[in-house]
């Protein structure tokens, strides 16, 4: 994972133990409301990289802002400060697909939903990182109704659209405002 640029820098290591940089823990605060203009970059900047990781996407399964912190050397984005339900795409397929299941209850792996089918095992995902992202931290900051004149926000109103055209739109705005990212 030190290659997502996701995590935090690891600067030394001592058999099992290691060392990373230092994170400002990012808690949400009410105060924070009038900064939501800046923190949905940041935002959307992690979004960013886990759909540009190496081969394949990263999936992220435990999606809150708990998770997140703030590094000196990484700005417009978070770093994840626990990344125990991060997986690569393909891993995450491998962990859902052909389980065994009653409900779509029993096809989840945190976050990440897949379908309980009519031979009773698990699909691959069905929701997104986009959608997860949307639901749990930009509707967090800008509830259910905002304007779609913001692109990031539009990608998050527009939920019966198709989730390829979507996401193409983001990668257009994101490689005109993010290209450092």
């Amino acid at each position: 994972l030190p290659l997502t640029r996701v995590t935090p820098k690891i600067i030394g290591t001592c058999g099992q133990f290691y060392s990373t940089e230092v994170l400002v823990a990012f808690r949400m605060k009410g105060y924070y409301m009038n900064l939501k203009g800046k923190i949905l970059v940041h935002i959307m900047g992690t979004l960013k990289l886990f759909y540009e990781f190496l081969n394949e996407p990263l999936q992220w399964c435990d999606v809150r802002f708990d998770n997140l912190g703030l590094s000196a050397d990484y700005p417009k984005r978070f770093v994840l400060m626990d990344g125990d339900m991060v997986y690569t795409e393909s891993r995450l397929r491998a962990a859902l697909q052909g389980r065994s299941c009653a409900t779509d209850a029993d096809c989840t792996i945190g976050d990440c939903k897949a379908r309980c089918t009519s031979d009773l095992t698990c699909s691959d995902r069905t929701d997104s990182n986009l959608e997860v992202f949307c639901e749990k931290l930009v509707r967090k900051l800008f509830g259910h109704t905002y304007s779609t004149h913001n692109k990031y926000l539009a990608a998050c109103q527009e939920t019966n659209g198709n989730i390829t055209q979507r996401l193409n739109e983001l990668r257009l705005t994101w490689s005109w405002n993010l290209s450092d990212v």
